[in-house]
C-alpha cells in the first residue's frame, strides 16, 4: 500500500491529522448550529401531527450524525496528541466508509448520466482517499512506536 510521509507535501503527518480533526470539528459545529436554526422554524410550521413527527425525527437524526462526526474528529485529535493509534481507528473507519460511499455514488451518478455529480463524487473520493492515507500512515507510525516501546519494556523486565 502506498503511504504518504508528509501532509500536503510539506507538513508533518501529525499536523495533517490536527488539520483534518479541527476542520472536521468546525464543520460539525457549524452543521449542528445550522440544522438547529433551520429545523426549529420548520418544526413550528408543520400542521399535520404525522408530518411533524417525521420532520422532528429527521432533524434529530441529522443532529446525532453531526455529533458522531464531532466525536470522531475529537478522537482523531486526541489520538494524535497522545500518539495513541487505537484512538485514530474511528477516523480511519469513517474515511474508509466515505471512500466506499463515494465510489457507489460515482457509479450511480454515471448510471443516471449526471456529469456534474460524477465529478463532484470523484473529487470527494480523491480527498477522502488522501485523508485516509494520511491518517493510516500516522496510525502505522504510532503503532510501530508503541510496539518498539513495548518490546523495550519487556526486555528490561527480563
Amino acid at each position: 500500500m502506498v503511504l504518504v510521509s508528509k501532509f500536503l507535501c510539506c507538513f508533518d503527518l501529525e499536523t495533517g491529522a490536527y488539520f483534518v480533526g479541527w476542520f472536521g470539528i468546525i464543520v460539525s459545529l457549524l452543521s449542528i448550529i445550522s440544522t438547529v436554526l433551520i429545523g426549529i422554524p420548520e418544526i413550528n410550521k408543520c400542521e399535520i401531527a404525522h408530518n411533524c413527527f417525521v420532520i422532528y425525527g429527521f432533524f434529530i437524526a441529522i443532529e446525532l450524525l453531526f455529533l458522531l462526526l464531532l466525536l470522531i474528529d475529537l478522537t482523531l485529535i486526541l489520538g494524535t496528541k497522545t500518539r495513541n493509534s487505537k484512538r485514530m481507528l474511528p477516523a480511519l473507519v469513517f474515511h474508509g466508509i466515505n471512500i466506499l460511499a463515494s465510489i457507489i455514488l460515482i457509479g450511480l451518478a454515471m448510471i443516471i448520466k449526471a456529469i456534474f455529480h460524477s465529478i463532484l463524487y470523484f473529487v470527494m473520493f480523491i480527498v477522502n482517499g488522501y485523508i485516509f492515507l494520511v491518517i493510516f500512515a500516522l496510525y502505522r507510525k504510532f503503532k510501530k512506536e508503541f510496539l518498539i516501546k513495548r518490546r523495550r519494556f519487556v526486555q528490561t523486565r527480563l
